[in-house]
């Protein structure tokens, strides 16, 4: 456990509190008697109070019990938690703010609310049940039909090892969805400029290890919707999956070397700026780039097949489309935690309904009723703290603490 390294250095943990006196006067008998103190936690330990409005706080060793064994310390028992929230109102100052009437009297998951899913949009700025009426609405922003593409849909690459007979594959949720040791073969993916695959045999971690990786394009959609323009020129270079300011300034570069590398392409000589008109007037290459940036820009922005495919475009200045924010949520239910790895056994649509789900403003967070299929008293641990932390999530995390190798480690 992670305080072994303190096993013989009582010391460290068990000081006088301030005011305290410490007697009797051997260690042995000290230490006997004196609890582990607050400040001795914090040494190590800083964490957010649990909520502004509780009336009292615990101390560390109340809820945190040492000298058990290899346990840890963060799976704190069920009534060090019910023992306020059976009957929250007696132990609250105020009104709460996360949460809601169904929360305010809890004694068991059997009689937890159902699970309510953080949106963050300006209509629905805090957190919305699941069984709300009308149901919470994913505020991504992208086009995505779940349904279609976990039935066989034809667009990878001919001769994919996938493809039936009928050039069509079966996609799985893995080749989109991937967590902390996904081997780095992206089905589906393909190399777009400034982008470039790791090797063979390392790992794409996600960004935390509980949790599944972002979908990104590059890596999970490029094969089946390749991001070209139509030019025979470059039959099979994308263009960067970015905003229209950038994919411009892309294609702007592209087209301005290609015609200096290849001149003949021009209908005839440069033409020649007439005395007083100046950079009014463009030369031939100036308006071959510019004809051919629009024609892409038209097959990138225009077609319903690129870009608006998933994304919304409205018209903009200078003949550039402004695009709809996209907001992928990070965290649906930031007030808990979930490990994908330790149900890595069951198939995805056990717990989530993506094969019916043909929206993408779908919530597919699995309900509550899921969850207890397997976590009940007779089956999987169904205790607060495996879902729950009592300290709130509510400040960034520090990673650059101010602790020193050595007085840890007891001068080693």
């Amino acid at each position: 456990m992670a305080h072994a390294m303190l096993e013989t250095r009582c010391e460290e943990c068990h000081t006088a509190k301030v005011g305290q006196t410490a007697v009797p006067s051997t260690a042995a008998a000290r230490l006997h008697w004196l609890g582990a103190t607050e400040g001795a936690c914090e040494t190590c330990h800083r964490v957010p109070d649990h909520h502004a409005s509780e009336i009292g706080t615990p101390e560390c060793a109340q809820c945190h019990v040492e000298h058990q064994g290899m346990a840890h310390l963060d799976a704190v028992k069920v009534p060090r938690c019910t023992g306020c929230h059976a009957d929250l109102p007696d132990h609250m100052r105020g009104t709460t703010t996360l949460v809601g009437q169904a929360g305010l009297r809890i004694d068991d998951f059997a009689h937890h609310p159902e699970f309510a899913v953080w949106i963050g949009t300006p209509d629905a700025p805090h957190r919305v049940r699941l069984d709300a009426v009308p149901p919470p609405r994913d505020p991504t922003g992208l086009r995505f039909n779940h349904a279609k593409h976990l039935n066989p849909i034809g667009g990878p690459p001919a001769g994919h090892p996938r493809n039936d007979a009928q050039g069509k594959v079966q996609m799985v949720c893995g080749d989109c969805h991937a967590g902390s040791m996904t081997p780095v073969r992206w089905e589906f993916g393909t190399q777009a400029p400034g982008w470039t695959p790791v090797t063979v045999g390392e790992l794409a971690p996600a960004e935390e290890v509980t949790y599944m990786a972002p979908v990104r394009y590059a890596q999970q959609c490029a094969a089946c919707h390749p991001h070209n323009f139509a030019d025979p020129r470059f039959p099979d270079l994308l263009a960067p999956h970015d905003r229209p300011v950038v994919i411009r300034a892309f294609l702007r570069g592209l087209y301005e070397r290609w015609i200096v590398e290849h001149p003949t392409e021009l209908a005839g000589p440069p033409l020649r700026r007439p005395v007083g008109e100046g950079a009014r007037t463009r030369s031939a290459e100036t308006a071959w780039v510019n004809a051919h940036v629009a024609a892409a820009e038209k097959e990138l922005f225009r077609e319903p097949k690129r870009c608006r495919l998933c994304h919304t475009l409205d018209d903009g200045p200078d003949g550039l489309p402004v695009l709809a924010p996209t907001r992928v949520p990070v965290r649906w239910l930031p007030q808990s935690r979930f490990d994908h790895g330790t149900h890595r056994l069951l198939s995805c649509t056990e717990c989530h309904a993506a094969r019916t789900s043909e929206s993408e403003t779908d919530v597919l967070i699995p309900r509550r009723e899921v969850c207890a299929k397997c976590h009940h008293p007779e089956g999987a641990a169904d205790a607060c703290a495996e879902c729950h932390t009592y300290h709130g999530a509510v400040t960034a995390v520090a990673m650059d603490g101010t602790l020193k190798i050595a007085p840890l480690a007891g001068g080693r």
